[in-house]
Protein backbone atom coordinates (compact mmCIF):
# COMPACT_ATOMS: atom_id res chain seq x y z
CA UNK A 1 0.00 0.00 0.00
CA UNK A 2 1.09 3.18 -0.99
CA UNK A 3 1.77 5.49 2.62
CA UNK A 4 -0.20 9.02 0.71
CA UNK A 5 -3.04 7.46 -1.11
CA UNK A 6 -3.26 4.31 0.88
CA UNK A 7 -4.62 2.27 -2.52
CA UNK A 8 -2.54 -1.25 -3.37
CA UNK A 9 0.59 -0.19 -5.43
CA UNK A 10 0.83 -1.20 -8.61
CA UNK A 11 3.72 -2.24 -10.93
CA UNK A 12 4.86 -1.77 -13.77
CA UNK A 13 6.56 -4.67 -15.59
CA UNK A 14 9.01 -4.85 -18.43
CA UNK A 15 6.34 -4.92 -21.14
CA UNK A 16 4.92 -1.79 -19.73
CA UNK A 17 1.44 -3.29 -18.24
CA UNK A 18 0.52 -3.00 -14.80
CA UNK A 19 0.55 -6.21 -12.50
CA UNK A 20 -1.45 -6.15 -9.20
CA UNK A 21 -5.01 -5.40 -10.71
CA UNK A 22 -5.73 -8.91 -11.51
CA UNK A 23 -6.20 -10.58 -8.25
CA UNK A 24 -4.21 -12.72 -5.65
CA UNK A 25 -3.37 -16.26 -6.12
CA UNK A 26 -4.77 -18.82 -3.34
CA UNK A 27 -4.39 -22.53 -2.77
CA UNK A 28 -7.94 -23.32 -4.28
CA UNK A 29 -7.81 -21.09 -6.78
CA UNK A 30 -7.82 -17.19 -8.28
CA UNK A 31 -9.94 -14.11 -6.67
CA UNK A 32 -10.35 -11.18 -8.53
CA UNK A 33 -10.73 -7.70 -7.95
CA UNK A 34 -14.08 -8.03 -5.78
CA UNK A 35 -12.69 -11.11 -3.84
CA UNK A 36 -14.65 -13.86 -5.54
CA UNK A 37 -12.62 -16.89 -5.75
CA UNK A 38 -12.91 -18.72 -9.12
CA UNK A 39 -10.91 -22.51 -9.84
CA UNK A 40 -9.22 -23.18 -11.94
CA UNK A 41 -9.67 -26.36 -13.84
CA UNK A 42 -8.09 -29.51 -13.16
CA UNK A 43 -5.27 -30.20 -15.45
CA UNK A 44 -3.04 -33.13 -15.66
CA UNK A 45 0.09 -32.78 -15.81
CA UNK A 46 2.50 -35.27 -18.01
CA UNK A 47 6.31 -35.90 -17.47
CA UNK A 48 7.99 -34.49 -21.05
CA UNK A 49 8.51 -37.54 -23.31
CA UNK A 50 6.42 -39.62 -21.61
CA UNK A 51 5.45 -42.51 -24.30
CA UNK A 52 1.11 -42.71 -24.88
CA UNK A 53 0.33 -46.37 -25.65
CA UNK A 54 -2.30 -46.76 -28.67
CA UNK A 55 -3.75 -49.11 -30.90
CA UNK A 56 -4.25 -49.29 -34.38
CA UNK A 57 -7.55 -51.81 -35.20
CA UNK A 58 -9.56 -51.15 -38.39
CA UNK A 59 -12.84 -52.81 -38.63
CA UNK A 60 -14.19 -54.19 -41.39
CA UNK A 61 -17.87 -55.86 -42.70
CA UNK A 62 -19.38 -54.57 -39.24
CA UNK A 63 -23.04 -54.93 -40.23
CA UNK A 64 -22.33 -58.85 -40.95
CA UNK A 65 -22.67 -61.29 -38.79
CA UNK A 66 -19.01 -62.41 -39.09
CA UNK A 67 -16.70 -59.32 -38.92
CA UNK A 68 -12.75 -58.73 -40.07
CA UNK A 69 -10.87 -56.91 -37.70
CA UNK A 70 -7.47 -55.76 -38.84
CA UNK A 71 -4.98 -54.66 -35.88
CA UNK A 72 -1.68 -54.47 -34.19
CA UNK A 73 -0.89 -56.63 -31.32
CA UNK A 74 -1.03 -55.01 -28.07
CA UNK A 75 2.39 -56.02 -26.94
CA UNK A 76 4.45 -56.52 -30.11
CA UNK A 77 2.97 -54.40 -32.64
CA UNK A 78 2.69 -57.68 -35.21
CA UNK A 79 -0.20 -56.86 -37.19
CA UNK A 80 -3.16 -59.43 -37.02
CA UNK A 81 -6.25 -59.87 -39.21
CA UNK A 82 -8.82 -61.85 -36.95
CA UNK A 83 -12.56 -62.71 -38.47
CA UNK A 84 -15.14 -62.54 -35.52
CA UNK A 85 -18.30 -63.91 -34.86
CA UNK A 86 -20.73 -60.76 -33.75
CA UNK A 87 -23.95 -62.47 -33.49
CA UNK A 88 -24.08 -61.73 -29.62
CA UNK A 89 -21.92 -59.83 -27.75
CA UNK A 90 -19.52 -60.87 -24.75
CA UNK A 91 -15.82 -60.00 -23.86
CA UNK A 92 -13.33 -61.84 -25.92
CA UNK A 93 -9.66 -61.91 -25.37
CA UNK A 94 -7.39 -62.93 -28.90
CA UNK A 95 -4.39 -64.55 -28.71
CA UNK A 96 -1.56 -62.89 -30.15
CA UNK A 97 0.04 -66.38 -32.53
CA UNK A 98 4.05 -64.68 -32.55
CA UNK A 99 4.31 -63.21 -28.81
CA UNK A 100 1.32 -65.57 -27.42
CA UNK A 101 -0.15 -62.68 -25.18
CA UNK A 102 -3.55 -61.09 -25.08
CA UNK A 103 -3.18 -59.19 -28.68
CA UNK A 104 -7.04 -57.37 -28.10
CA UNK A 105 -10.36 -57.43 -26.72
CA UNK A 106 -13.08 -57.43 -28.68
CA UNK A 107 -16.51 -57.45 -27.65
CA UNK A 108 -17.72 -60.16 -29.85
CA UNK A 109 -19.08 -64.11 -29.46
CA UNK A 110 -16.28 -65.59 -30.63
CA UNK A 111 -12.95 -65.39 -32.69
CA UNK A 112 -13.01 -67.44 -35.43
CA UNK A 113 -9.52 -67.03 -37.04
CA UNK A 114 -6.27 -64.94 -36.73
CA UNK A 115 -3.99 -64.94 -39.06
CA UNK A 116 -0.29 -62.77 -38.61
CA UNK A 117 -0.21 -60.27 -41.30
CA UNK A 118 2.29 -57.71 -42.28
CA UNK A 119 1.49 -54.48 -40.24
CA UNK A 120 -0.40 -52.37 -42.90
CA UNK A 121 0.76 -49.13 -39.85
CA UNK A 122 4.66 -49.98 -40.07
CA UNK A 123 6.94 -49.61 -37.17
Amino acid sequence: MSELTNKPELKVNREGREEGREGRESREGREDREGREFKKPYKPRRPDGEVRNFQHVKILDCNQSVSRVIYECWHCKQGLLCEVDVSSQQLVEVECPSCGKTAIRLMANKALSTIAIPSPWGK
